[in-house]
């Protein structure tokens, strides 16, 4: 297999890679190859990966939560982002006030589907 050294580490990330690779029960030089592994070859998951993943996620929460708890934790530390959205189209007085999450959440099929699908499907 090819080597590599690299030279003239900042000292911060080496500290950082070093506390990962022990939180990871990984060599550094093990960690890093890992990082370089999720940066160079983003893992390609199909979306019934990623459903099934987000469902394993979902059956670990425990209890309900009130739509107001999931907007509060999501709205925690966030800015709240005024959206301009021409007048005549439908809807817009809603769109227009919603948090920046709001209009990402339903820009992005994903997260739309694992906010929504409990609520949906009554599971």
């Amino acid at each position: 297999m090819p080597s590599i050294t690299v030279k003239n580490i900042p000292e911060e990330i080496y500290n950082r890679v070093r506390e990962q690779a022990k939180a990871h029960h990984r060599s550094i030089n093990s960690e890093i190859i890992a990082c370089l592994e999720r940066t160079v070859k983003p893992q390609q998951l199909s979306s019934d990966d990623i459903l099934h993943e987000a469902r394993r996620l979902l059956k670990k929460v425990k209890g309900n939560l009130s739509s107001e708890e999931i907007e509060s934790a999501i709205n925690q530390g966030r800015p709240v982002k005024v959206i301009d959205i021409d007048s005549s189209t439908e809807g817009s007085q809603t769109l227009s006030y919603l948090p920046f999450w709001s209009f990402e959440t339903l820009c992005n099929p994903i997260l739309s589907l694992f906010l929504m699908q409990p609520w949906s499907q009554g599971s």
